[in-house]
């Protein structure tokens, strides 16, 4: 038993080039998934901030007024993916006694070589109708 552990020396150096790309990849992963989740943090508190704004405010919701809202409140926070057409969706509707905003949208983010992100988000907010 004695002769086993005087043989062990710990991290070899292809384990430790293992552990680098390993953690490389992983942080190339954060950097470039992270601020799709970032953008969309961004897009839910722009919907919520919409019920504070049209309350204090006294405006009752239409759809040009709260589409020119929205399109402010994007651009003011440099989110520019409904302006450009595509998949990207902006809808509105009245249900009962709300005007309920719906954002669909799927951002794609390169990684490396032939290999993408796909996410797929769906924010909505339900304003009340005065």
């Amino acid at each position: 038993m004695s002769t086993f552990s005087n043989q062990q020396q710990g991290f070899s150096f292809a384990n430790i080039l293992l552990f680098l790309i390993v953690g490389g990849f992983v942080m190339l992963l954060l950097f470039k998934i992270g601020p799709m989740y970032m953008e969309n943090m961004t897009i839910q508190s722009i919907l919520d901030g919409m019920k504070e704004r049209f309350a204090i405010d006294n405006i009752s919701p239409n759809e040009s007024t709260v589409r020119n809202d929205l399109r402010k409140q994007l651009d003011i926070n440099s989110i520019h993916r409904f302006n450009r057409g595509g998949d990207d969706k902006m809808n509105t509707s009245w249900e009962a006694d709300v005007f309920k905003v719906e954002l669909e949208y799927e951002p794609r983010v390169h990684i490396i070589g032939n290999l993408d992100v796909i996410a797929k988000f769906k924010n909505s907010t339900e304003l009340p109708i005065r």
